[in-house]
């Protein structure tokens, strides 16, 4: 990842893949909504307040390592599935339906350190929106799920396989060729 120059002038969050479906439970059955996958830019006061509102979220202590990592320049990637349709170098955080922090690697990979769907929106596809956005920007993508056996099965419905000298560590390819 290329780390912009601090003292660059920069505007804000910037649009990645515009017109991410996601279902969304309705009274009947599943509607569409329209959001947009948005990348986090380093240094922005705007994207770092958003941070800061996800980091509420649940009192999440790794939400805030996020924010701080962002102010600092971290060369990490930090994208954000939101229903914001326009002008995203302010990022409502009211908005904002997941985040996802992803750092790119020669071996591993996007190696995904951080996923968090807004806790009221869980089980509506939001998670499985924002890793096929993910996808489409990824050959590889690796993680280390929360050990809980159905963060686990998560990542199984969503085409990850887990490493097998490691049930810990979690693969998923866009080739199925550089399998292990």
């Amino acid at each position: 990842m290329k780390v912009e120059n601090r003292y660059s002038p920069n505007f804000g969050a910037k649009l990645i893949i515009d017109k991410v479906y996601v279902k969304k439970l309705a009274n009947l059955g599943f509607i569409q909504q329209n959001t947009n996958f948005v990348k986090l830019v380093n240094w922005n006061k705007n994207d770092i307040l958003a941070l800061n509102e996800i980091a509420k979220w649940k009192n999440d202590e790794y939400a805030k390592l996020i924010q701080h990592h962002v102010s600092e320049g971290y060369a990490a990637d930090v994208y954000v599935l939101t229903t914001q349709q326009n002008d995203f170098s302010i990022i409502d955080a009211k908005k904002i339906l997941g985040v996802v922090q992803i750092t790119e690697n020669h071996v591993l990979g996007g190696f995904l350190d951080y996923f968090q769907v807004k806790p009221s929106l869980k089980n509506m596809g939001i998670g499985h929106s924002i890793l096929n956005s993910l996808k489409m920007l990824y050959n590889k993508i690796s993680l280390v799920p929360a050990g809980k056996k159905e963060v686990k099965q998560f990542y199984l419905r969503n085409g990850f396989v887990e490493y097998p000298d490691d049930s810990n560590f979690f693969v998923w390819y866009k080739d199925s060729f550089e399998r292990f």
